[in-house]
């Protein structure tokens, strides 16, 4: 049930830290990585670290859904861990 439930959160914001997701389904975050791991399996979650957003994370708050979960420009800023939810017209297969 909490794969589905994440399913619904994820794919609703776009992006979230698992606190978010945690926070919005009332759980722990341990239960939500499990089911995010799940889905990282099937190919439709995309695991990103702050480093490797692209440039999605910088020296200033865009208004990203992750606002209020970095420092900004800071070192935790690189260590902040979301995840994207994958429409299936972006999904890669292997």
């Amino acid at each position: 049930m909490i794969v589905a439930e994440v399913r619904t959160v994820l794919s609703s914001r776009k992006q979230a830290t698992p606190d978010q997701i945690a926070a919005d389904l009332g759980t722990g975050r341990d239960l939500v990585r499990e089911a995010l791991r799940f889905w990282v399996d099937r190919g439709n979650v995309r695991r990103i670290f702050g480093e490797e957003s692209g440039g999605a994370c910088s020296t200033r708050c865009g208004g990203c859904p992750l606002s209020g979960a970095c420092s900004v420009g800071g070192e935790s800023q690189k260590e902040v861990e979301f995840y994207e939810w994958i429409s299936s017209e972006r999904r890669v297969t292997h």
